[in-house]
């Protein structure tokens, strides 16, 4: 067998890793207006995911505040942000579209492109974390089977 070396990532990814688990919510302001986008829910990406597949994309504006919507009710709390995306968003984005007749604003479009930013910045990051937990685990059962192929040559019991 031969002997594998674990290596410490690259100072890149090291630094990818860094900025990524690091980020900061982003401020989007416009005409007075703010709202804070951080990491998104996986209820609201599904609400994203759920905007993007089902309703046509004939009627951009539309699924614009229906974007927005969702990502506005997103909320530190997970069960809050379950229980806003399910029975709120429905309300909001109707109310957003037909009685305040906001269509695709310079606000909304803002709060559009940082969600979409930080689902980026999401799926990077779960594809790195998932990168290093495959070699930590490769790394640990080389580890058990060496330590079970030693054991059997000094003829101890092998521990599970």
């Amino acid at each position: 067998m031969a002997k594998e070396t674990v290596e410490q990532p690259s100072v890149d990814a090291q630094r990818l890793y860094d900025e990524l688990l690091s980020a900061e919510p982003e401020v989007v302001s416009f005409g007075g207006r703010k709202a804070r986008i951080g990491w998104l829910h996986k209820d609201t990406e599904r609400r994203i995911s759920h905007i993007m597949l089902k309703y046509d994309s004939d009627d951009v504006a539309k699924n614009i505040v229906k974007w927005y919507s969702a990502v506005v009710l997103d909320r530190r709390s997970g069960f809050l942000t379950w229980l806003l995306t399910t029975f709120v968003w429905w309300a909001h984005w109707r109310w957003t579209w037909y009685v305040k007749r906001e269509r695709g604003t310079q606000f909304q479009m803002g709060v559009v492109g940082a969600s979409k930013k930080k689902l980026k910045e999401r799926s990077e990051a779960c594809a790195l974390t998932t990168i290093l937990m495959v070699e930590v685990m490769d790394t640990m059962m080389m580890k058990a089977a060496h330590e079970a192929g030693r054991a059997e040559r000094v003829g101890a019991a092998v521990t599970p």
